[in-house]
């Protein structure tokens, strides 16, 4: 029962000595601004280049999963 009240002691001494964050959207905000971000080729260009990656990727694993399905077909596994 005592380590209990220890453990339940600690617990709460924790929570005593941390302080509640306070204006925390403002500095989100303010941080926010601070940010370089990046212009609008940029930005383009960089989601042209994920749209062409991920056609890529899907006709390669596209085409891995139809010869797959092919050798499987040709070695009659069931």
């Amino acid at each position: 029962m005592q380590e209990n009240n220890l453990l339940n002691s600690s617990i709460h001494g924790l929570s005593k000595n941390k302080k509640p964050k306070k204006y925390w959207i403002r500095k989100v905000i303010k941080e926010i601004k601070r940010v370089r971000w990046p212009d609008f080729r940029t930005n383009k260009n960089n989601f042209l280049l994920t749209v062409v990656c991920a056609i890529i990727f899907t006709a390669f694993v596209s085409l891995v999963t139809y010869g797959f399905t092919q050798l499987w077909g040709v070695l009659d596994l069931k």
